[in-house]
């Protein structure tokens, strides 16, 4: 999953000088046969008064960034919770348990990267990820978990 996060960071649209950049959270879906892997980007200044949340989509079967100016990006995150209101603050997170959760989003993505798709066991391990981690975000970003477990 590191390398993808690197693809996205070194992609032109998150290279701006001043701004700081964070992946805050990881989603898989899927279209027709066609899987991708959903970012939450935090951009914020140094100082994080200026703080804005986007997606950044990554296509497994062609294994590039997808950037946002495209009719594909658009076409896929048109039907996603909006991200204005979205604020982290408020979750109930266990350290250890965050730990664990990173690790297994992580082998999943890096699975889903390497074979292009997930088995029935690997799709289980996600739905039961995002069940986790929906009772450890705050309430602003349930909606995002909720979402996301119906699209796969």
């Amino acid at each position: 999953m590191n390398d993808i996060i690197a693809k996205i960071y070194d992609s032109p649209e998150y290279r701006l000088k001043g701004m700081q950049v964070q992946c805050k959270d990881c989603f898989i879906i899927r279209n027709k046969e066609t899987w991708y892997v959903i970012f939450v980007i935090k951009i914020s200044d140094f100082d994080y008064k200026n703080i804005k949340y986007q997606y950044s989509v990554y296509g497994v079967n062609t294994h590039k960034v997808l950037y946002a100016g495209t009719a594909e990006y658009k076409m896929i995150v048109s039907a996603f919770p909006n991200l204005n209101s979205l604020d982290y603050n408020g979750g109930r997170m266990d350290f250890l348990q965050m730990q664990i959760q990173k690790d297994l989003i992580s082998n999943i993505v890096s699975s889903l990267d390497a074979n292009e798709t997930l088995n029935s066991s690997e799709i289980t391990s996600y739905l039961e990820y995002l069940s986790t981690m929906n009772g450890m975000v705050s309430d602003s970003v349930k909606k995002l978990y909720n979402y996301f477990k119906e699209e796969i």
